[in-house]
């Protein structure tokens, strides 16, 4: 090899890009379909979504209601055993006793046979217990303090 070889003046085979700069890529970004593919995929999760959530605090609502009405039916029971019924105030304070103004409770019958109901103002649903009955259900009662429905 010779030892000028890198002083060889430029043939046109060397210069053919010598001259040029290479222009950097443009941005070009995202394109309209890509954006609409993205807000659809994004349209369809939500819609999935949505419900689950909305079921799930109906759910929730529900279960308050059935607390409420458990706690309730439990201090009523507490005085049934004792042969002895609540007076009003008492009746009042142990309806209230959720703590939450969008749950009602009543109470149906009196020392040998009653059922709490209870109901939350953003839904449609009755829960009850009575007496005889373990757990609170999706249920009515009636006026002698009898569960039906469910």
């Amino acid at each position: 090899m010779c030892p000028h070889a890198a002083s060889i003046p430029n043939t046109p085979a060397l210069t053919r890009h010598a001259g040029r700069r290479q222009a950097p890529a443009p941005d070009r970004g995202f394109s309209l379909i890509e954006l609409l593919v993205v807000v659809i995929i994004i349209g369809l999760l939500a819609a999935i979504a949505v419900p689950l959530f909305l079921n799930q605090r109906d759910q929730a609502l529900g279960s308050a209601v059935a607390s409420a009405v458990a706690n309730a039916k439990t201090e009523f029971a507490q005085y049934a055993v004792a042969d002895d019924w609540p007076d009003a105030t008492e009746e009042n304070r142990i309806l209230d006793a959720s703590g939450d103004e969008a749950i009602t409770l009543d109470v149906f019958g009196g020392v040998e046979q009653f059922c709490v109901e209870g109901t939350h103002s953003e839904l449609g649903l009755h829960w009850a217990a009575d007496s005889q009955s373990g757990v609170a259900r999706p249920a009515r009662c009636a006026a002698d303090g009898t569960l039906f429905g469910g």
